[in-house]
């Protein structure tokens, strides 16, 4: 029962997040109310930790989070004034304190710490779900796919909605309406695909279980990935997002892949055909995708101010890098770090620069070299894990909500190089999610990072013998 209301609650939170989440500033009452959330659901998780780790990956997945947390709040640490004088891109606080007549006095490497400290606690959204995935039971992963894919077929309507009838009508969630593109339930259209395309593996998990679990007919099913799969192609079309659907044809060729060796009948999975139609079908997709859909999005963002400007971006946010390496300048520091590289010319009309749309430039601005070195490990640990993810046949749910999870990774991984998709709590949500999906437990017992100490066992008893009769001498 306690099991069943912890799943419960992660779905309506989940909801939730993916509702208002679509924002990334700190001081809204809608954050603060989502941030209030995510610490109840870790600490509703929590408790399931005391038998010890889902698998020995979601251990290293943890110790690498924790890393990253601690590289934060040694940012936030008070160094000696010769320390932090010494320290690369901070001549300008020295010259302004010189300037100023002020004293130098201990400060900490970042140069906004509150800003770091609100970064930290954006990371609450992520650490939550990852904690409830690794320890949602196998047979109730199922129900957090029908949710990301009902959510994802009211988001489309909205979308369309306000594409089509226009910022009168009220419907944007946000004031600030750039342009008439479909933008959901997010401030940004790019990030609004996102959520579309990471609800596509879900989709091919829900067809794959009902296949093989005989829950409904093959013709039923079919209708109904052909009408997901529309509503997919005309949200993103609408929200002009070229990124999104480059994505999305990914997401629909690595999802197909899950079709290896299931079968809707008994038998032998490695030898069923359905592999063979997967692919043809994930083909046929990738062709409509493309033709129907990247046609329209090229035409409609012609007029995207950072078309032409995402190249200057990234070459002043790798400049400003270099400038606080190998240390960085803090997290959450962006935005000011970037406005000392920014000269009048390099200005966009009515554009706030307040990402690098690169997070990994971005973030090895702001933590420096450790930050790359995390990153790495990082990396690495979502490639051996997909390896495991991915071997074999599996077709239970559970491997199957691994394998969409793992595809949900990579897609905004990708997606990461050109935007921001993670710095949002809705795909914070879904990333944390699905790395604790990869992290749970698929086969055998919880893993233990010391294993309980075994009781010495008593020595068996020897048996006793039996008293010798006493036999009287005969007379």
């Amino acid at each position: 029962m306690a099991q069943n209301l912890r799943t419960l609650v992660t779905l309506v939170v989940l909801l939730l997040t993916l509702a208002f989440g679509g924002i990334n500033d700190s001081a809204t009452w809608q954050k603060l109310t989502l941030q209030g959330a995510w610490v109840g659901l870790a600490l509703v998780w929590l408790p399931e930790y005391r038998t010890g780790f889902a698998t020995r990956r979601g251990f290293v997945a943890t110790l690498i989070l924790l890393a990253g947390v601690g590289l934060g709040l040694a940012q936030l640490v008070p160094l000696p004034s010769s320390v932090w004088q010494s320290l690369p891109g901070r001549e300008f606080v020295v010259q302004a304190l010189e300037a100023s007549n002020q004293a130098a006095v201990s400060m900490p490497l970042s140069l906004d710490p509150a800003a770091t400290l609100l970064s930290l606690a954006s990371l609450s959204c992520g650490v939550a779900f990852f904690l409830a995935g690794q320890k949602i039971p196998a047979g109730q992963q199922i129900y957090f796919a029908w949710c990301i894919i009902a959510f994802s077929m009211f988001s489309v309507i909205l979308g369309l909605a306000q594409k089509f009838l226009g910022p009168q009508s009220g419907l944007f969630p946000y004031q600030d309406v750039g342009s008439l593109v479909a933008q959901g339930t997010f401030r940004n259209r790019n990030n609004f695909a996102g959520l579309l395309y990471c609800s596509l593996p879900f989709l091919f998990v829900l067809a794959i279980t009902a296949l093989v679990r005989r829950k409904a007919h093959l013709l039923v099913v079919a209708a109904f990935c052909l009408i997901y799969l529309a509503m997919i192609i005309a949200g993103i079309a609408a929200s002009a997002s070229r990124s999104g659907m480059i994505l999305a044809m990914v997401a629909v060729l690595c999802a197909a892949a899950m079709t290896r060796g299931v079968s809707t009948g008994a038998g032998d999975y490695s030898r069923s055909p359905m592999s063979k139609v997967g692919f043809a079908s994930a083909l046929t997709l990738f062709l409509v995708f493309s033709q129907f859909g990247l046609a329209s999005i090229l035409r409609l963002a012609e007029s995207d101010p950072l078309s032409d400007s995402r190249t200057l971006i990234l070459r002043k946010s790798f400049a400003a890098a270099m400038t606080y390496f190998p240390w960085g300048s803090g997290f959450g520091t962006f935005v000011p770090v970037y406005m000392l590289k920014e000269r009048p010319e390099d200005m966009i009309e009515g554009v706030f620069i307040n990402h690098a749309h690169n997070d990994y430039i971005e973030l090895f601005l702001e933590g420096g070299a450790v930050a790359a070195v995390l990153m790495s490990v990082a990396l690495l640990w979502y490639l051996v894990s997909s390896r495991i993810v991915w071997r074999g046949v599996r077709i239970q749910s559970d491997h199957l909500m691994a394998k969409a999870g793992s595809i949900v990774v990579l897609l905004l991984l990708l997606h990461s190089l050109v935007e921001f998709p993670l710095r949002l709590p809705a795909l914070m949500a879904l990333f944390g999610l699905s790395v604790g999906f990869m992290a749970s437990n698929l086969d055998g017992p919880p893993w233990r990072s010391r294993p309980p100490a075994q009781q010495p066992q008593a020595e068996p008893a020897l048996p006793r013998r039996a008293p010798p009769r006493f036999k009287p001498r005969p007379s």
